[in-house]
């Protein structure tokens, strides 16, 4: 990660309200990569503790527009006095894993960013898009990509319903 991009995800965290920490990537072995919400809400049910959500960051990089990051809803799994542990296992694609330092995983505590449970389903909130360097190019690519990630997030509820 480099120190630019460090620096906009802390300017992120200070605009979300949420502390920015650094958790222990525990996953458990039954976990499903991509289904963090379900996977907390399982462990929760299995050992206690609770859910905390929030948003994890990934790194992207696009020839024609420039560099971004991806904060990714996410949902991690706490007991109290215990250290916050994400128990998902990453995504087999590079492209999909969080930007790490160690084996903790970068992640902003957002308590205004819950899941939206339709039924018995929890669907996870439509990602953001920061740049890390302006431009008007990237701004307007950006802009694009959260117009679809707010439509995905609308087909899935829309599913969630026609499915409960």
């Amino acid at each position: 990660m480099t120190r630019n991009a460090y620096q906009v995800i802390k300017h992120f965290a200070a605009t979300a309200g949420g502390p920015l920490e650094f958790v222990e990537h525990r996953p458990e072995p039954w976990a499903i990569p991509m289904s963090c919400f379900q996977n907390v809400r399982q462990k929760v049910s299995r050992d206690g503790g609770t859910g905390l959500s929030g948003w994890y960051f990934l790194m992207r990089h696009s020839r024609e527009y420039g560099d971004y990051l991806v904060a990714t809803h996410h949902g991690i799994w706490q007991t109290p006095g215990s250290p916050l542990i994400d128990i998902t296992p990453f995504h087999e694609h590079p492209g999909h894993q969080p930007l790490i330092q160690g084996r903790r995983v970068i992640f902003l505590a957002d308590s205004n960013s819950k899941p939206i449970v339709i039924g018995d389903q929890l669907v996870p909130q439509p990602s953001q898009f920061v740049p890390l360097n302006y431009s008007r190019k990237l701004a307007d690519y950006l802009a694009k990509l959260s117009r679809k990630e707010v439509s995905i997030f609308e087909e899935n509820c829309e599913i969630a319903r026609q499915n409960p």
